[in-house]
C-alpha cells in the first residue's frame, strides 16, 4: 500500500487529501496498513494547522491520533505541535481537539512544560474562548 502512497504521489497531496470529504477515508485506512517505518513518513508530512482546523480533517486527524502505536510516532506530531501557534489552535473550534489529544501524549515525554508555557502568555484569552477554557481546564490545572 505504501507503495501506492508514493508512486502516484499521494504523499504530496496527503494534506489535502486529508481534509477532502471522500480523500479522508482513504488516508486513515492507508496509515492502518502501514509498517512503522511507512507510518512515520506518512505523520512527517501531516500539516496539523491545516488540517486540524478543517471541519473535515480534524476528525481524520483525530482517527490517526489515536491510531498511534509506538513513542516515535507520538512524539513526531508532539514536535510538531510544540513548533506551532498552539494559542491559535487552541481557540479554533475544529483544532482544540487535536490540541487537547496530543498534549495527553506531551506528559508522557516531558513535553508538556514547553507546551504549557508557549500558553500561559495567553491564559487570560484563553480563559474567555468558548474551545480555549476546556484546554485550561483540562490541561493546565494538572500541570
Amino acid at each position: 500500500m505504501y507503495e501506492f502512497f508514493t508512486n502516484f504521489q499521494i504523499a504530496e497531496d496527503l494534506n489535502m487529501l486529508l481534509i477532502n470529504k471522500y480523500g479522508n477515508y482513504f488516508c486513515q485506512k492507508l496509515f492502518i496498513s502501514l509498517n512503522e517505518e511507512k507510518r512515520i513518513a506518512f505523520l512527517s508530512r501531516l500539516d496539523i494547522e491545516i488540517i486540524g482546523k478543517s471541519e473535515i480533517g480534524t476528525y481524520p486527524l483525530q482517527n490517526i491520533i489515536e491510531n498511534l502505536k509506538t513513542s516515535a510516532e507520538k512524539q513526531i506530531l508532539i514536535t510538531k505541535l510544540a513548533n506551532l501557534d498552539l494559542f491559535n489552535l487552541s481557540i479554533d473550534k475544529n483544532a482544540v481537539h487535536i490540541v487537547d489529544k496530543l498534549i495527553l501524549f506531551a506528559y508522557d515525554f516531558g513535553s508538556i512544560k514547553t507546551i504549557c508555557y508557549k500558553l500561559l502568555d495567553f491564559l487570560l484569552q484563553l480563559c474567555f474562548n468558548p474551545y480555549g477554557i476546556g484546554i485550561v481546564f483540562q490541561k493546565f490545572l494538572y500541570f
